[in-house]
């Protein structure tokens, strides 16, 4: 019987060991964009769960709500050279080239989704309601997709929602063939791929399937299972020990 509860234990303990190391591996957070066609760091703020805040960068500003983040974390808005983008989408003319890298102060871990959206502000006389925005995924090259959340146009500003930071974003003109319909189509991308829509709008972000990982955070839930599988295993190698030694007296 003893011996039934020790063999039982150990497997036990060994499932959950197991369990726990793929629950933290499975837990990955969003790549770097700066790695991925947006290498310069425009503007970083350090935003608290209870702070509103609204980051400025040359003509674009992110307006955050309080309550957005639950731990302290660095706000990066990360850009690149709009030119650098323009054989890529294929005769429009690119008007901003961003995205979101969010980093947890205590884990420096990066931060996937936004508990609200973040809302987007690009200033610019040239912008027309024809404008759309596009999804970059971390792959070289891009899988380059139309985002199919409007835009919001009001005194020469385009606005738009983002819920995560899962992808970079494009604010382009309507492809040369839709320039004369309110919702062109996404043309397909020289230099990189087409794919179903994977970025964001006000809902969190799908991330992409390619690109760097990064872990999203301590997970107290799997670091517990992994103790307690740990601990379950050792416990169960010291009984079997102790009976054999026990067994093994005259």
């Amino acid at each position: 019987m003893i011996r039934t509860i020790k063999v039982v234990g150990g497997f036990v303990g060994l499932a959950i060991l197991v369990l726990g190391n793929l629950t933290i591996v499975g837990a990955q957070g969003p790549p770097d964009f700066t790695k991925f066609g947006y290498p310069t760091v425009a503007m970083s703020m350090d935003i608290t769960p209870d702070q509103a805040a609204t980051i400025t960068a040359g003509d674009r500003s992110i307006a955050i709500k309080a309550g957005t983040f639950d731990a302290p974390v660095t706000f990066d808005v990360l850009t690149s050279d709009p030119s650098t983008w323009n054989d890529k989408v294929q005769g429009r003319t690119v008007h901003d080239a961003f995205a979101f890298r969010v980093t947890d102060k205590a884990t420096k871990a990066l931060v996937a989704t936004f508990k609200q959206p973040v809302v987007y502000t690009y200033t610019d006389t040239d912008l027309k309601s024809t404008d759309v925005i596009l999804n970059t995924t971390a792959a070289n090259p891009p899988v380059i997709t139309q985002n199919t959340t409007p835009i919001t146009f009001a005194d020469g500003k385009a606005s738009h929602s983002f819920g995560g930071a899962g992808v970079g974003w494009l604010l382009v003109s309507a492809s040369p063939s839709a320039a004369g319909t309110s919702a062109p189509a996404a043309a397909a991308p020289s230099g990189g791929t087409t794919a179903a829509a994977t970025g964001t709008g006000a809902a969190p972000t799908t991330l992409p399937k390619t690109g760097e990982a990064h872990a999203s955070g301590v997970n107290r839930v799997a670091v517990l299972t992994l103790s307690l599988g740990t601990i379950s295993l050792f416990a169960g190698t010291v009984l079997f020990m102790r009976r054999r030694v026990t067994g093994a007296r005259p």
